[in-house]
């Protein structure tokens, strides 16, 4: 008998894919989101605790997979964002009163510290977004919070992959554009997130050893870091385009003033890219990551990926 899976957020990008993956492992899933696409998914807001309830009730689930969320960088307040703090206190709440569900599987981020800091310890946090603070605030809830059952948290770097949302998307057609441009001539290296590899690592959650992976958090990134350029530049020859430029960081920095000036003489409404885009695309983030141990071999490489992706777009385009 195939295991019942819930997701939550079942129509986003990773939920989109984890969903399709996890039904040809034969795993028996159910999707819950605001916004539902297929008559196999139930339309329920995760801050309504009542309509939570009765589903639980109904589906009685034993793995549930909490990805549901308020994900943009906003000047909002933290409280603001209800879905991350309000929806994980009713979901501790459900689960905990439920027979059938052994494992939570909670989907957390990186941004629960700022990028490029060391990661000293997982109950370590320095957030300066308010969205990384609502998922702090989250994990702290899921630690303190849930008694009854197994509970797992994981970070999701930045996914990337087919069906990636518009906002990483315009990254591709930038560079089929030839508009694209590193910000930096130096180095970079990131933990990045292939999606089919995302959707391995946490099937191998839900399948491991309750020893060795309850209570414990981890990154979601594939195991070998992404050189940034070389990742661009992979992009790039599989659209049959000229070489990236690379320029030094402080050209950069120039051009977006220059976007600053033109949004202050209200030319344009907003800027293309920020110093905070700068900022965190040339910064190293390296997670530390304790995954691999527990997954083996990650099932795609990064160049694989590419070509994946790049095939998807050209269908999309």
């Amino acid at each position: 008998m195939s295991l019942k899976v819930l997701l939550t957020g079942c129509n986003g990008f990773i939920g989109k894919n984890l969903t399709r993956y996890l039904t040809k492992c034969n795993y028996q899933v159910f999707g819950i989101d605001v916004k539902i696409s297929n008559n196999d998914q139930f339309k329920i807001d995760i801050n309504n605790y009542d309509d939570l309830e009765r589903l639980f009730e109904i589906i009685k689930p034993e793995i549930v997979i909490h990805l549901a969320a308020r994900i943009d960088i906003s000047k909002d307040s933290v409280w603001q964002y209800t879905t991350n703090i309000i929806g994980v206190q009713n979901l501790i709440r459900v689960t905990d009163n439920s027979e059938s569900v052994k494992r939570v599987i909670w989907a957390s981020t990186q941004l629960v510290n700022k990028l490029g800091s060391n990661f000293i310890n997982y109950d370590y946090y320095n957030a300066n977004t308010s969205y990384g603070s609502s998922k702090v605030i989250g994990e702290i809830l899921v630690k303190n919070g849930v008694k009854n059952k197994e509970w797992v948290i994981v970070r999701p770097s930045t996914v990337w992959g087919p069906g990636m949302s518009n906002h990483y998307l315009s990254f591709i057609r930038f560079i089929d554009k030839g508009l694209y441009f590193n910000v930096t001539n130096k180095n970079v290296y990131k933990s990045f997130s292939y999606i089919e590899n995302t959707c391995f690592q946490i099937r191998h959650i839900i399948d491991a050893d309750s020893s060795i992976v309850n209570k414990r958090t981890f990154y979601l990134s594939d195991y070998e870091p992404i050189e940034l350029h070389k990742w661009t530049q992979e992009f790039n020859t599989h659209l049959n385009k000229k070489r990236i430029l690379s320029l030094p960081l402080f050209i950069s920095y120039l051009i977006s003033s220059f976007f600053y000036l033109l949004k202050f003489l209200k030319i344009i409404k907003k800027v293309p890219f920020s110093f905070y885009n700068i900022k965190n695309i040339k910064t190293n983030y390296i997670n530390n990551n304790e995954l691999e141990s527990i997954t083996g071999k990650l099932p795609f490489k990064m160049e694989e990926g590419v070509v994946n992706t790049i095939n998807w777009y050209k269908n999309e385009n």
